[in-house]
């Protein structure tokens, strides 16, 4: 098969066939008469491949680290570099949305008032200023990765010391009263958002739910689908949920979100509003303190900002004592 040939079954021209030679990505033997490209199967099936990478969002170095993955049998690597390529596209996606809501807003301040204030626009800056640093400023502190493996040995979603045994002592309880107030329909869909191996999300998976568990860990993420194969897993995390708007009936964590600090527990909010269809419903169990702001990331979640934050995003709200210093939040979509 010619280079001519290659480019019209693709769908493609013959100066990007010519690039990816260049660049080394195919390397099509040549005619020993008259010079001539000829393309093997093999060779138009790595061709596809490379431009479908390239289509995914991936870099000439990720879409060259992606072949020899595949060549040398590494799917699961493969799939775990596609993974993280779709979580960072759906970050961007994000950001995307964020700037043309910000736009709305300027044209219909202009439209409104035939001007733009100085602070108007200075408080427009801001808000999406933070938003972008809140989405942008989590970082695992914790290892997740590093603590899978023993993180049912644990029973923690890669807990910091502080308060541990209350998690331990309080864990089952607080699962089991969580997926009773969830209760979900047969067949309704659920997502468990910090999910770890999936002890939450496989609770709710028997009682009829179709679930998905997203975590920003590999390791644990990889452990969750060895325990429950039908758990459709994402890697991911709270300030930027990698699935489409208003998708599920429900949303779902255990012991995790007190590790964003409270600008990513508002966006975290947001967020599950987003994907959570009308008349969703939402639930968490975690550490707690009753009032003054979460000292940091890792710490209690205050119950004073998350009520205000909770009532920000139209949520109608319920706040159970589990123990001590352990609540169980749930939450409906009411506005």
């Amino acid at each position: 098969m010619q280079i001519r040939d290659v480019a019209a079954r693709l769908g493609i021209t013959t100066r990007t066939v010519r690039f990816y030679e260049q660049k080394g990505l195919i390397r099509p033997a040549k005619d020993r008469e008259n010079g001539y490209r000829r393309f093997t199967e093999q060779e138009v099936w790595r061709l596809q491949t490379i431009v479908a990478l390239r289509e995914a969002g991936l870099g000439l170095a990720e879409t060259a680290a992606a072949l020899a993955r595949l060549e040398a049998d590494e799917g699961d690597e493969l799939i775990g570099l596609l993974e993280l390529q779709r979580s960072a596209m759906y970050a961007r996606w994000l950001e995307w949305k964020q700037q043309i809501e910000t736009t709305e807003r300027l044209i219909a301040l202009l439209r409104d008032t035939g001007s733009l204030a100085a602070d108007e626009l200075t408080a427009l800056a801001e808000g999406s200023r933070r938003l972008r640093e809140a989405r942008s400023g989590w970082v695992d502190r914790w290892d997740y990765d590093g603590r899978a493996a023993s993180h049912e040995a644990e029973t923690l979603s890669a807990a910091p010391a502080e308060g541990a045994e209350r998690i331990r002592r309080h864990y089952e309880e607080a699962l089991a009263r969580l997926s009773g107030r969830i209760r979900p329909r047969p067949g309704e869909r659920g997502i468990d958002l910090g999910a770890g191996t999936g002890n939450l999300a496989g609770r709710l998976q028997a009682l009829g739910a179709r679930m998905a568990a997203v975590d920003q860990s590999r390791e644990m993420l990889k452990r969750c689908a060895a325990r429950h194969p039908d758990i459709e897993t994402r890697q991911g995390n709270f300030v930027s949920v990698p699935y489409p708007d208003a998708q599920f009936d429900f949303a779902v964590s255990s012991f995790a979100f007190r590790h964003l600090d409270e600008a990513q527990q508002a966006l975290a909010l947001s967020e599950q509003r987003r994907v959570l269809k009308p008349g969703g419903r939402l639930a968490f169990a975690d550490l707690t303190a009753a009032c003054g702001k979460q000292r940091e990331a890792g710490a209690p979640v205050s119950l004073e900002s998350l009520r205000k934050a909770l009532s920000a995003q139209g949520f109608a709200y319920e706040i159970e004592r589990v123990g001590d210093g352990v609540s169980l939040i749930y939450a409906e979509t009411v506005s």
